[in-house]
């Protein structure tokens, strides 16, 4: 389907812009349901795309439940909240190598948010966890006091947390770090909101599908089509788990690992959710390119 990194992103991305028009109800949960299932059926075989000058098969795989994985926390969470969650879509990447080992792998949860009057709303005791999610501890499960092992997200990276701003008004799809939009917060634990005018230069841009912001040398925003080709290209964003060859952050490893068990894409050992809830709804988005030879894909065709 898609022969370049750059042209799956902006499938991707037209994916999204026919989810939004086709949820007549207009509402986040509805809209990433309606992608999930687009993506789904985009994508039903793996695909030879070229990256890095290397041709890949590339295979995505998509699961949506009805539930929502809840970070929990004692008296202390953020903002005095004892419930947070963490995202509405988790994206993962995975590169192997010839022997179909992985040689990286990188995650990040997207924050889903569409406009209400050209502005987006922000959480404040959310964006307070994403801004700094290793200063709290948190589980999952039906309580804080369940059985379940305690937690703590340590990750150099500022695109582990992503918030996807979406509209209805035929402005590009965005994606933005929590440090952008901290510089909208006024005062501590209050809502507040960020107008879409802060993203004019993006959005009347030459190639606004396709623009984006950079800080201090450093890609902070823009089109969620270019942080779709920045997160899955090769030494791309996103929180590490795996860096060459080697598992580099245990604690995501093991968050995303339990995630995938939550929704079914890992086997679930006997009642390690056992009476969990979670209200909302929650999807998986995951990469995997597996190095190809030209000759094979030849071969394939």
């Amino acid at each position: 389907m898609s022969d370049t990194l750059r042209k799956l992103s902006y499938e991707l991305d037209n994916a999204l812009k026919f989810s939004i028009q086709d949820s007549p109800i207009g509402k986040e949960p509805k809209i990433v349901e309606t992608y999930l299932t687009n993506i789904s059926a985009m994508f039903t075989h793996p695909f030879p795309l070229r990256a890095d000058n290397q041709w890949h098969l590339v295979s995505i795989r998509t699961k949506f439940v009805h539930q929502k994985p809840y970070a929990l926390f004692s008296s202390s969470g953020p903002c005095g909240k004892t419930k947070i969650e963490l995202g509405d879509i988790l994206f993962v990447v995975k590169y192997l190598d010839s022997h179909s080992i992985p040689i990286e792998i990188r995650a990040s949860f997207l924050q889903a948010k569409l406009t209400n009057k050209n502005m987006w709303k922000i959480t404040a005791h959310q964006q307070e966890f994403l801004m700094s999610p290793h200063r709290y501890k948190f589980k999952f499960g039906k309580k804080w006091d369940s059985d379940q092992q305690e937690r703590r997200i340590n990750s150099r990276s500022s695109w582990l947390f992503t918030y996807l701003l979406m509209s209805t008004q035929g402005v590009p799809n965005l994606a933005t770090s929590p440090e952008i939009v901290e510089l909208w917060r006024q005062k501590p634990c209050k809502d507040y909101t960020i107008p879409m005018d802060f993203f004019v230069p993006v959005i009347y841009s030459r190639t606004p599908q396709f623009s984006g912001f950079v800080w201090y040398n450093k890609f902070v925003g823009g089109s969620y089509a270019l942080w779709l080709y920045k997160f899955l290209r090769k030494n791309g964003v996103g929180g590490y788990i795996v860096n060459n060859g080697k598992i580099s952050n245990l604690e995501l490893n093991d968050l995303v690992n339990t995630i995938h068990r939550f929704v079914g894409f890992l086997p679930d050992p006997p009642k390690e959710f056992e009476g969990y809830y979670g209200e909302g709804t929650f999807g998986i988005i995951e990469f995997t390119f597996t190095p190809v030879e030209e000759r094979e894909l030849r071969r394939l065709d």
